[in-house]
């Protein structure tokens, strides 16, 4: 049930490649590796899945992460999605096909926008999918995958606030292991909760793990 419609992991590694295209510049890397790999990953959600009545693409059945493993349009492969696109879309002719291109660039059209909810105070903040089916099963804050892997909120960019209250409301909250609180709080420019997160990081071992980054 944690992995049963868990496939966002290979938007994850477009974004970590096209990162390592961004600092090294390897046009042989783009052409050989990024482009056709990209273009596979993409082309799973391009014909995986339905469209609503409004053209748009429906990401169901689906899970967001492991945390709501019942959820219709939950936002990490969203988010991954529009994150990429863009990215894929600005690579050099040489390196991309020209169909491949064409469907991308139809399928930034059909892209949902990224699901939202109200906070407590009544603020909008990111919601982890359109509909979530079932409660949460692990420990996880799928909508701050927008802010990280997925770069599309922090510093120097639009909506921070928005994205900074969605950090504040978050479930989860940590600091070791696979979590990811003090990334995000460093791209949202929280730089004394990054302080204080890395030095609460640094500070725990997991007794049962021989490296201390390792957790659980």
């Amino acid at each position: 049930d944690y992995i049963r419609y868990y496939y966002s992991g290979a938007l994850e590694l477009v974004a970590l490649m096209l990162e390592y295209l961004d600092h090294t510049g390897d046009a042989e890397f783009a052409r050989e590796m990024l482009a056709p790999f990209a273009a596979e990953v993409v082309g799973f959600y391009d014909q995986h899945y339905p469209r609503d009545p409004q053209g748009k693409l429906r990401i169901e059945p689906s899970q967001s992460l492991e945390t709501w493993q019942k959820a219709n349009n939950p936002l990490p492969p969203i988010a991954g999605l529009r994150f990429v696109l863009p990215k894929l879309l600005a690579l050099p002719a040489e390196s991309v096909g020209g169909q491949a291109r064409d469907d991308w660039a139809r399928l930034v059209g059909e892209l949902p926008e990224l699901p939202m909810m109200k906070s407590a105070e009544g603020g909008e903040i990111l919601a982890g999918a359109a509909e979530i089916l079932q409660e949460a099963r692990n420990s996880e804050n799928p909508e701050l995958y927008a802010v990280f892997p997925y770069r599309l909120f922090g510093v120097g960019k639009p909506d921070l606030e928005m994205a900074r209250r969605t950090f504040q409301h978050r479930r989860v909250k940590g600091s070791r292991g696979w979590q990811q609180d003090d990334t995000q709080a460093a791209l949202l420019g929280l730089a004394r909760t990054a302080q204080e997160l890395i030095a609460q990081r640094f500070a725990q071992k997991d007794p049962g793990n021989r490296f201390p980054e390792f957790w659980g």
